[in-house]
């Protein structure tokens, strides 16, 4: 079901989505999702504490999708 709710997260959230991944599915650590970030875009981007309440809501935002496909919430 993740990776049905990923692609849903995706569509309005697709960096912070990459992010997310990263952490939860590559499990990457902060400096090592932040350094591929910056690699992968030339915007600004945002303390290490602003992507990290960014996935802390992504995780948010994707339960509510996993729960809108029938999976019970917690």
């Amino acid at each position: 079901l993740l990776y049905k709710a990923l692609p849903e997260f995706e569509k309005d959230y697709a960096a912070t989505a990459q992010l997310l991944i990263w952490r939860s599915i590559d499990q990457l650590s902060w400096d090592e999702s932040e350094s591929k970030l910056r690699a992968t875009t030339d915007e600004d981007i945002p303390t290490q504490a602003t992507l990290r309440q960014r996935v802390a809501r992504g995780k948010t935002r994707v339960r509510h999708i996993l729960h809108s496909f029938g999976l019970p919430m917690r």
